[in-house]
């Protein structure tokens, strides 16, 4: 990841914390995260929305480094909590940011964000 890159809408300090090799850093800055998505939510800014799931996927769940990596997808897992309910609607966003995708009926995609991570990512989505 390019540290000079402009990042917007998430902070540095948050930037930062999601590289850190501690789990509870990485965690404050998912609740930040969290807390920018439910903002979002609430102005129906789904452009920025998007921005933010884009950055988490492209820059971070997709790093060479583990850290940054764990960092985007408990970034992505903040985001999916945040949009709640609604987040059903932003499956493709999520998956089409990662590349995430199905071929041929593989799971090669399973690979990139493990299995917990697609549970992070679906729980919140679930209505019972």
């Amino acid at each position: 990841m390019n540290a000079e890159r402009d990042l917007a809408p998430l902070a540095p300090s948050v930037v930062r914390a999601l590289n850190d090799k501690l789990y509870e850093k990485r965690k404050v800055a998912a609740l930040e995260i969290e807390k920018l998505v439910r903002e979002f939510v609430a102005q129906n800014n789904t452009s920025q929305i998007k921005h933010v799931i884009q950055i988490l996927s492209q820059e971070f769940a997709l790093s060479q480094h583990p850290h940054s990596r764990k960092g985007g997808l408990i970034g992505l897992a903040a985001c999916s909590i945040a949009l709640g309910k609604v987040g059903a609607g932003w499956w493709g966003v999520f998956f089409g940011s990662c590349g995430l995708r199905w071929e041929n009926g593989s799971s090669s995609w399973v690979s990139v964000m493990g299995r917990p991570g697609l549970v992070a990512l679906a729980a919140p989505c679930i209505v019972f």
